[in-house]
């Protein structure tokens, strides 16, 4: 009797174990916990492990050599590959490169190697604050620091003279001062700032020689007054435009004015092309625009290259309206 009750017994608990569900939910859910836990675990040991055999610099290598990029990038041949995301090196070389105009970065796993490219921003005028000289683009954006214009001027930039700025900062555009407001000591504003919008004829007209194909002419531009913009163009000739408008219609009339040769007799003339409907030019040999010339480019064969800053701006009477 009893062993008939064991037999029982027993053929019920192998009855259980062999209609027992093993897809029981918790047991599913540790199992995926685990895989995942194993997984970072080997990725972490996969991040400690890679390491960087070699760092290719690629883009300009004329304003900072392959050695101080990668020491701006915080990277060095042996670290660990993946320990810094892209744009945590991106924002080291922002940071220590502020005349950076694009980076790209790129690893290879199979190859360990990290590639960095960099492309920085060119200066195409210069302008001198106390007695440091700025170089900029078109876009107003400082691009580098030098301590002699005519460090500039021997690698082509152009002379330009703007309405009062802050001290500029490497790497950011140039802020006008008559832009900030006039703070009282508690902080308040007692005056409030120029709209920008007042400057972007500066932007404007840079834009217009660029794209227009004058930059390579240019060796002086004057800027700081709003409605008596004056350029120096081919090393001879004062260009008087006056407002930032109808630059198309006032640059052909310059054109034209060159192309007829009615000056040609005369070493520096004055082309006033305010209203372009009553252009005129005049032969001045008086004028000093040598100084302004860009070194060896639009200056004689053996005349004296200017030494120093131009310390006065051409200007002319009659200029249409105030600043």
């Amino acid at each position: 009797m009893d062993e008939k009750r064991n037999d029982s017994k027993l053929n019920r608990i192998a009855e259980c174990l062999k209609n027992r569900d093993y897809s029981n939910p918790e047991l599913t859910g540790a199992k995926i916990i685990s895989l995942s836990l194993l997984v970072i675990l080997l990725l972490g040991l996969f991040v400690l492990v890679t390491r960087i055999d070699s760092i290719q610099i690629k883009g300009d290598l004329t304003v900072f050599s392959e050695t101080e990029i990668v020491e701006a990038s915080g990277l060095r041949v042996g670290g660990c590959l993946y320990s810094k995301p892209f744009f945590v090196i991106k924002s080291e070389l922002r940071k220590n490169l502020p005349m950076a105009e694009k980076i790209s970065v790129h690893k290879n796993f199979f190859t360990r190697k990290v590639t960095i490219k960099v492309e920085f921003s060119d200066f195409e005028y210069y302008i001198q604050s106390g007695d440091r000289f700025f170089g900029v683009d078109s876009n107003l954006r400082v691009t580098d620091i030098r301590e002699s214009r005519l460090d500039f001027a021997s690698l082509g930039a152009r002379t330009l003279t703007l309405p009062q700025f802050e001290a500029p900062v490497l790497g950011e555009s140039i802020v006008f001062s008559a832009t900030l407001d006039v703070l009282d000591e508690d902080g308040y504003i007692i005056e409030e700032g120029e709209p920008i919008s007042k400057f972007e004829y500066i932007t404007r007209l840079l834009g217009f020689l660029k794209d227009g194909g004058y930059l390579e002419r240019v060796d002086a531009v004057f800027l700081d007054e709003k409605f008596n913009i004056r350029i120096v163009l081919d090393g001879r000739y004062l260009v008087y435009i006056g407002k930032c408008d109808s630059l198309r219609t006032k640059f052909e009339v310059i054109d034209a004015i060159i192309s007829e040769g009615s000056t040609d007799y005369g070493k520096y003339v004055v082309i006033n092309v305010q209203n372009p409907a009553l252009a005129s030019a005049r032969v001045d040999n008086e004028l000093d625009l040598e100084r302004y010339a860009i070194y060896g480019k639009h200056t004689e064969e053996g005349t004296e290259k200017p030494t120093e800053a131009p310390t006065e701006v051409p200007t002319e009477a009659g200029s249409q309206g105030d600043n």
